[in-house]
């Protein structure tokens, strides 16, 4: 998984100094997961893990956005049963990892690097979201 991940986005990253190695790159990943603490944001302001419990996609950006600013996105797969399923969060950063890069500007630098297409797409703004656990060995079917 680690091997996977640093193929996929570590080694752009790697130009870099801060993150010119998988070492460096996983270490920079631990420190701003720590940073940003997002779980436990969440957990104390009602959202949680679920299979059976939605939440509005205005919620948990409300949630997130004083912490974030306009800069993230939030990616959601369609399961099975047709419920939208979230899954990851792609928070922008400039390259000394602080909060920036907007997602326009991003776009156009990157968007034809073979990483730039996740196997998500961004949770419907209208719908309900399932906050779903993580499933490592069935990520398209988290509940199932």
């Amino acid at each position: 998984m680690m091997r996977e991940e640093w193929i996929k986005h570590g080694t752009c990253a790697g130009c870099v100094e801060a993150m010119g190695s998988p070492l460096l790159y996983f270490q920079a990943a631990v420190k701003l997961r720590r940073l940003f603490d997002i779980d436990n944001i969440l957990e104390r302001s009602g959202i949680k893990t679920s299979c059976e419990v939605s939440y509005k996609h205005d919620d948990i950006r409300g949630v997130l956005t004083p912490l974030l600013g306009q800069n993230y996105d939030l990616q959601c797969v369609t399961d099975s049963e047709g419920r939208e399923a979230w899954i990851q969060l792609k928070i922008h950063l400039f390259r000394n990892q602080t909060l920036g890069c907007p997602k326009q500007e991003q776009e156009q630098k990157f968007d034809r690097l073979p990483w730039s297409n996740s196997t998500g797409h961004p949770c419907p703004k209208n719908s309900t979201i399932f906050y779903v656990p993580i499933n490592y060995e069935n990520p398209h079917e988290p509940c199932n």
